[in-house]
């Protein structure tokens, strides 16, 4: 059999003061963890890098601490 293509995660985090954080996800048994602290009230722009092999994939989202 083939062996399963290496996978990157990495998250950007961008806080509401425009500071940013990039975090490595790790793999895990069936997911990828990391650890993120969201201490500021505002809204936060997630983005996702997921790299399989030579394929890269991108999605942002935001998510707002109140």
């Amino acid at each position: 059999g083939n062996a399963p293509e290496k996978s990157d995660v990495t998250l950007t985090l961008t806080t509401a003061s425009k500071k940013t954080s990039i975090v490595e996800l790790k793999e895990m048994t069936n997911h990828f963890g990391g650890g993120v602290s969201l201490e500021e009230k505002g809204t936060y722009t997630f983005t996702i890098t997921v790299k399989v092999g030579s394929r890269y994939n991108e999605m942002s989202f935001p998510y707002e601490v109140k």
